[in-house]
């Protein structure tokens, strides 16, 4: 645990210099959710996900090109639709967001997010669970002090 930690608080020490992400709704997050797992879909394609929400096709245009306007998708035309895909990865957005959460609630200190994090994982994952997160860190290197 004390090396996940460690790999945290290297890989947030870092202030992000990226735009802050817009507000999202909760279908766009749905949404985007889909967009992640699948990648490029038409809006046809990601209606069907939705099928128990009885969404029409013009509901989901509409929620797709709100997110292209949020610079969150990209599109491009094949036939007759556009396809989308997400112009940000997920880890990007999650990133994007503890940096936002840090500067807004810490005043900039990663100190705060990763004592955060560290207590959500805690609290939430097994032992196995948080030693396999820390393969998503980037490797570290020991400083001589």
């Amino acid at each position: 645990m004390k090396e996940l930690y460690r790999g945290l608080s290297q890989w947030l020490g870092g202030k992000p210099s990226q735009q802050n992400l817009p507000a999202l709704g909760g279908r766009e997050i749905e949404v985007l959710k889909v967009l992640w797992q699948h990648g490029e879909l038409s809006a046809q394609e990601v209606l069907s996900f939705f099928a128990n929400e009885q969404l029409s096709l013009s509901t989901m245009q509409s929620t797709l090109e709100r997110l292209c306007r949020k610079n969150m998708l990209t599109r491009y035309k094949q036939g007759r639709s556009y396809q989308y895909a997400p112009a940000l990865s997920q880890s990007t957005v999650v990133s994007r967001l503890m940096g936002e959460i840090a500067d807004q609630l810490g005043d900039g200190e990663s100190q705060v997010i990763v004592s955060g994090f560290m207590s959500y994982i805690e609290g939430n994952t097994s032992d196995n669970e948080a030693e396999k997160l820390s393969d998503y860190l980037p490797p570290h290197e020991e400083k001589d002090d």
